[in-house]
């Protein structure tokens, strides 16, 4: 059984929890607006637009900043190298070799985020009590409760929507930590969703599409014919037919009396 089909319980929270606790209260005012560039790095298999984003893995089997069974966090990093060595790092610690894990797929994301608690601050971290040897050194494997995740769950019961963390995977590098639930749609775009592997394998496998109003509508062959049906996202009727350009053919979007027209190549 994989570990991602286990039900994990949650630990009991951390003895200092109460602490912790009137301590974030002490940082309401130091968090910061962050908005950037932010990397991960992901099986080819979880290398989709919706798997990319969920943060349900880390939820199932919890990480360094959150319990498991809890709530939804996604884990990146301020730099390509540093998500390549975070995703090799949980793979060792799972005992999975190298060799065994690739192929691997880096994604970008661009992130606009108004409360972000940084704890590579060393202020935050007097505040908190914890040092950065503490953060970084802290295992997180299954078993009680610790204390960088009893810091995120408070967290994450507070106002903020993310960390900034130190790695401990690249020393002196940074990783990003959002709480999935405390974001909206505008706050995380997927760079270049279109190049990723499960829209290639999609052309790939004889399915062109096209675009209209930024939603993207496939076609059954990359040789469609008059009559064929788009699998679409949309209730609008879809028909193709004959274009009097050579090797192209015209898909109508609407129906009858309000239909658009575009052409594509087969």
């Amino acid at each position: 059984m994989s570990l991602l089909r286990q039900v994990i319980p949650t630990p009991p929270p951390h003895a200092e929890s109460d602490r912790l606790t009137f301590a974030l209260t002490r940082c309401r005012g130091r968090s910061r607006a962050w908005s950037g560039t932010a990397y991960r790095v992901t099986s080819v298999r979880r290398a989709n637009e919706k798997d990319l984003v969920s943060g349900e893995g880390s939820r199932l089997i919890g990480q360094r900043w959150n319990p498991p069974g809890l709530f939804r966090t996604l884990y990146l990093s301020l730099d390509h190298q540093t998500a390549l060595a975070e995703a090799l790092a949980q793979n060792t610690r799972q005992g999975l070799p190298v060799s065994h894990s690739l192929p691997l797929v880096l994604t970008a994301f661009q992130v606009k985020l108004d409360c972000v608690l940084d704890h590579t601050d060393r202020r935050i971290r007097s505040i908190l009590g914890v040092t950065l040897d503490t953060i970084i050194s802290t295992p997180h494997e299954l078993g009680p409760e610790t204390i960088t995740q009893a810091i995120g769950r408070l967290t994450n019961a507070a106002c903020f929507m993310a960390l900034l963390v130190p790695s401990a995977a690249v020393r002196g590098k940074r990783n990003l930590v959002i709480f999935r639930s405390k974001l909206a749609a505008k706050d995380l775009r997927i760079i270049n969703k279109d190049e990723l592997p499960t829209n290639k394998r999609a052309l790939a496998s004889g399915l062109s599409y096209f675009k209209k109003d930024n939603l993207k509508y496939f076609l059954k062959s990359s040789s469609p014919e008059p009559g064929d049906r788009c699998r679409i996202r949309m209730s609008e009727g879809v028909s193709l037919r004959r274009s009097p350009v050579r090797d192209a053919v015209e898909v109508w979007l609407g129906r009858e009396g309000g239909e658009s027209r575009f052409s594509l190549s087969a």
